[in-house]
């Protein structure tokens, strides 16, 4: 049974819901609505409550009491007036009242909007003011709403973990562009860094979405912690796959590949620092596995032209590049004037 305080606080989020969905902002909110609804039974009892109270506000206008707006030229005084009309005047200061009431309860607050950014280097750990706890990786950047019936979280750019602060009465949405994910007290991870969006789950679970696009309809896929949710390249579906081993190290400084290509490696490092490691289309598939320090591209642009025997030059604008050594490609050259 809740208490009378409760009891009051949740019938003013409903009514700051009810607000929300009879609003222009009613379809973009819907998702993280129907979840702050199915989240408790006392968040749909009360909600009816609140369209009950409208309903019953909205009928006082088609009483006489309430249609007769002007007062005769004979007035007579309240005490002499018919019964039903004494009736029907308490019923409006009571339906006034509650209506008032009612505007002020379905009037939003005002979320305050702060923006967070971390620039290339090492990732940077911070806690939101409803206990969230964030991890920016290098060149990320977000928004963050938490004052409204839900805590909004919007990506720039970049990736982002979360450790959602468990909260059921206020949901935790995530807009990351193309898509966007509804979470509790959870960890998983949004990238934006490349073409596809792309949702690790490491502990609880997630809803994710796609928002309607060119007359489609929404694309909403339920992970479970393990897993990965990956954009097609259309962008129109969400593909389900195992998360990569390794990957969660991204949080502590460290990159781990896994038969990744050279161009990957190099292109993830180079999110790091501001001198860049190039690579030769001649080498730019071979595999790659093994961890390196993050931001300190001189040591990994070394270690991988001592792996795979390349040669490695220091460009003029202090950047690396890895190509194939002279007697590779002479070689090379050999083979193919032979093939032809």
């Amino acid at each position: 049974m809740l208490r009378t305080t409760e009891r009051e606080a949740l019938r003013k989020e409903a009514a700051a819901w009810f607000a929300r969905m009879m609003g222009p902002d009613a379809e973009p909110s819907r998702f993280a609505f129907e979840a702050w609804r199915r989240a408790d039974p006392a968040h749909a009892a009360a909600y009816r409550s609140i369209e009950q109270s409208w309903r019953d506000a909205a009928l006082l206008s088609f009483t006489d009491l309430g249609k007769n707006r002007s007062l005769d030229s004979v007035r007579v005084p309240f005490h002499g007036r018919p019964l039903w009309q004494k009736v029907a005047a308490y019923f409006f200061i009571v339906s006034v009242g509650l209506g008032l009431t009612l505007f002020a309860w379905c009037t939003p607050k005002s979320a305050t909007q702060s923006q967070f950014a971390n620039a290339i280097g090492s990732p940077r750990v911070m806690r939101l003011d409803d206990g969230t706890i964030v991890t920016l990786d290098t060149d990320t950047a977000i928004t963050a709403s938490l004052g409204g019936p839900e805590r909004f979280i919007r990506i720039l750019h970049g990736r982002i973990r979360f450790d959602v602060a468990h909260d059921p009465s206020h949901p935790f949405v995530v807009d990351a562009g193309a898509g966007e994910v509804v979470a509790r007290g959870t960890l998983f991870d949004v990238d934006m860094t490349q073409r596809n969006l792309k949702v690790t789950l490491y502990r609880g679970a997630v809803d994710v979405r796609l928002h309607a696009k060119h007359g489609r309809t929404e694309t909403t896929r339920h992970l479970a912690p393990g897993q990965r949710i990956v954009q097609s390249d259309r962008g129109d579906g969400l593909a389900i796959v195992a998360a990569p081993a390794g990957e969660n190290h991204w949080v502590s400084g460290m990159l781990s590949f896994n038969a990744a290509s050279l161009g990957e490696v190099a292109t993830q490092a180079n999110r790091y620092s501001t001198r860049h490691i190039e690579v030769d289309p001649a080498v730019a598939n071979f595999k790659v596995t093994g961890t390196f320090s993050k931001g300190d591209n001189e040591t990994i642009a070394r270690a991988l032209a001592s792996t795979f025997n390349l040669d490695i030059q220091q460009q003029a604008d202090a950047n690396w590049k890895l190509g194939p050594t002279r007697s590779r490609r002479d070689n090379k050259h050999e083979i193919e004037k032979r093939q032809t």
